[in-house]
C-alpha cells in the first residue's frame, strides 16, 4: 500500500530542493566568486550581463562582503562595478553618496589597487548621476579618497594628531581648484565627517559559517532532559552534520557559538501532541548525545543529556528542522556495546575534535559561558 505524502510535505521538499541549490551557487561564490557568479545567474535563469550580476550581489543573502569586493575589484569587472554602483541609485549629495557606498554590502579589499578601481568606480557612476556637481570624474575620485582618508584620520584612536580643516582644504587644493569646489563646500565636509563618522558596512547576518554552506539557520527555543533545563531562545545554525547554536544573530557572534551538537548516531521527530516541537535523541538509550559547550578555557563535553527539545516559531518551520536535520544526520557503524572499540567517551572526543576541523571554527570558542543546560 503506497504511503500518502500530505500536499505541504510535498511543497516543503520543493523548497528545500531549491534552498539547495541556491546554497550551493552562494557556497561556489564565497569560494571563487569568478566562478560563482555564473552558477548564481544559472539558478535564477538570468544572462551573465552585468546588470544581472550587480543585482544578484545586491539581493542575495549569504555572499560574504569581503568577497563581493574582492570580484568588483578586478580590473575585468569594471562593467559590473559600474552597474553595481547605478543600482544604488546615487543622485544626492557627495557626502550622503559615500556613505551609502560605503555601509553597502562591498567590503572595501585591503590592497591600494583594488580600493583605487572600487573608488574610480563610485567617481564615475556618481558624475553620471549628477552632472551638475563636478566637472569630471577625477575630482569626484580624488574627494571621495580624500574623505575616506580623512574620516580615518578624525576617527582612528591611534592617531594622535588629528587634522585640521584648514589643513584638509590646502590638501584638496593641491588637486582640486577653488573653481571646482569652494573652501565652504569643503569645510561643510569636513564638519560633518567629523561629526559624523562614515559607517562602514557590517557583514551581513546570513555569512555564520559562511564558507561550510550552512543547510539552515534561524530562531529556536532549545532545552535538555536534565531536569534543571529551561527554554532558551537561541540562533541556530546546521552545517557540517553539527547544529551549532549562538546567542543572537548579530554579525559579533558568528564566530562564537555557545554551543553544539554532532548529528552522529541520533534521531529526530517531530512531537506529535506538539508540532512545532522537535525531539533529537541518542540511537541507543544508555548513550549521551554529543553534546559540546564553549567556554572560557576550552570546548567542554556535556554528560548525561540524552534529549534535544528544539521548538520552532510555526509547525511548518518544524518540518523544515526536521528534514534537514533528518538528511544531515551521520550513521555510524561504531556500537557502545563493543568492548573492542575505543570507550564511548573518548569516541564522543575523537568526533568532536574532528566536527571542529571540518567547520572551521575551531579556534572560536564563547565569550559567553552557560552554567546550567
Amino acid at each position: 500500500m503506497t504511503e500518502t505524502v500530505e500536499p505541504e510535505t510535498i511543497e516543503i521538499i520543493g523548497e528545500l530542493e531549491v534552498e539547495d541549490q541556491l546554497t550551493e551557487a552562494v557556497y561556489n561564490f564565497n569560494v571563487s566568486p569568478k566562478t560563482g557568479i555564473k552558477k548564481l545567474c544559472e539558478f535564477y535563469h538570468v544572462p551573465s550581463t552585468p546588470e544581472n550580476m550587480a543585482h544578484i550581489l545586491h539581493t542575495t543573502d549569504g555572499l560574504m562582503s569581503e568577497k563581493i569586493g574582492e570580484f568588483l575589484s578586478d580590473g575585468k569587472s569594471e562593467s559590473i562595478l559600474l552597474a553595481y554602483f547605478k543600482e544604488m541609485d546615487l543622485n544626492m549629495s557627495f557626502i550622503n553618496a559615500i556613505r551609502k557606498f560605503i555601509s553597502g554590502s562591498l567590503r572595501l579589499p585591503g590592497e591600494a589597487e583594488q580600493i583605487d578601481r572600487i573608488v574610480h568606480g563610485f567617481a564615475k557612476v556618481y558624475v553620471l548621476a549628477n552632472p551638475s556637481v563636478f566637472a569630471n570624474s577625477d575630482i569626484a575620485y580624488i574627494l571621495a579618497f580624500a574623505i575616506i582618508m580623512l574620516n580615518s584620520d578624525q576617527h582612528n584612536p591611534l592617531m594622535s594628531k588629528r587634522m585640521t580643516a584648514k589643513e584638509f582644504i590646502s590638501n584638496i587644493r593641491g588637486a582640486i581648484s577653488a573653481s571646482d569646489i569652494s573652501d565652504h563646500t569643503l569645510q561643510q565636509m569636513y564638519d560633518d565627517i567629523k561629526e559624523n563618522p562614515l559607517k562602514f558596512g557590517e557583514e551581513s547576518k546570513s555569512e555564520f559559517l559562511a564558507l561550510s554552506a550552512p543547510k539552515l539557520h534561524g530562531y529556536l527555543r532549545r532545552k535538555t532532559n536534565k531536569w534543571n533545563s529551561r527554554w532558551k531562545s537561541h540562533f541556530f545554525v546546521l552545517a557540517n552534520s553539527c547544529l551549532y547554536y549562538f546567542k543572537s544573530d548579530d554579525p559579533e557572534n558568528k564566530d562564537n557559538p555557545i554551543g553544539m551538537i554532532q548529528l552522529v548516531a541520533v534521531k529526530v521527530k517531530i512531537c506529535p501532541d506538539k508540532p512545532k516541537r522537535i525531539i533529537i535523541s541518542s540511537i541507543e538509550s544508555n548513550t549521551s548525545l554529543s553534546y559540546v559547550r564553549f567556554t572560557h578555557q576550552k570546548p567542554e563535553l556535556l554528560q548525561d543529556i540524552h534529549e534535544l527539545f528544539l521548538e520552532a516559531p510555526s509547525a511548518r518551520a518544524a518540518k523544515k528542522w526536521y528534514y534537514r536535520i533528518n538528511h544531515s544526520i551521520v550513521c555510524t557503524g561504531y556500537s557502545t556495546n563493543n568492548n573492542n572499540n575505543i570507550d564511548n567517551e573518548k569516541a564522543k572526543e575523537l568526533r568532536m575534535i574532528s566536527s571542529f576541523s571540518s567547520s572551521g571554527i575551531g579556534n572560536s570558542i564563547s565569550e559567553t559561558s552557560e552554567h546550567t543546560e
